[in-house]
C-alpha cells in the first residue's frame, strides 16, 4: 500500500511539475505574444508617419512643379517683353538712320545753294 501511495505521491509530483512547465511555457508564449503586438504597434505607426511623410514630399514636390511652371511662364513673358523691344528698337534705329540720310540731303542741298548764292555773288 505504501509503494502504491508513494507511486501515487510521484505521479502527482510528476503531474504537478508538468503542469507547471506547461504553466511557464505558456507565459513566455504571452510575453513574446505582447513583444510580436508591441512591435507591430510600432511598425504601424513607423508606417503611419512614412505615409504622411510621403504625402508631404509629394505636395512639396507639387508645389515646386507649380513654382517652376509659374517661372518658365514668367521668363517666357519677358523673352517676349524682349523681343518687343528689340523690335522697337530695330524700328527706331532704321527711322533714325532715314533721319540721317534726309538731313544729310538736306544739308548737301542747302550746301549746294549756298555756293550757287556765292557764285552769283
Amino acid at each position: 500500500n505504501k509503494s502504491l501511495l508513494q507511486q501515487l505521491e510521484d505521479l502527482k509530483k510528476h503531474v504537478d511539475g508538468v503542469v507547471q512547465a506547461g504553466k511557464d511555457k505558456e507565459e513566455k508564449y504571452e510575453a513574446s505574444i505582447n513583444k510580436l503586438h508591441e512591435s507591430l504597434l510600432e511598425s504601424q505607426s513607423k508606417l503611419s508617419v512614412a505615409k504622411i511623410t510621403e504625402s508631404n514630399l509629394i505636395n512639396e514636390r507639387n508645389s515646386l512643379k507649380i513654382a517652376l511652371d509659374s517661372t518658365a511662364l514668367e521668363i517666357s513673358k519677358l523673352e517676349n517683353k524682349v523681343t518687343e523691344v528689340q523690335a522697337l528698337m530695330d524700328q527706331s534705329q532704321s527711322k533714325l538712320e532715314a533721319s540721317e540720310k534726309q538731313f544729310a540731303k538736306k544739308l548737301s542741298n542747302m550746301q549746294d545753294e549756298l555756293s550757287s548764292v556765292k557764285n552769283d555773288l
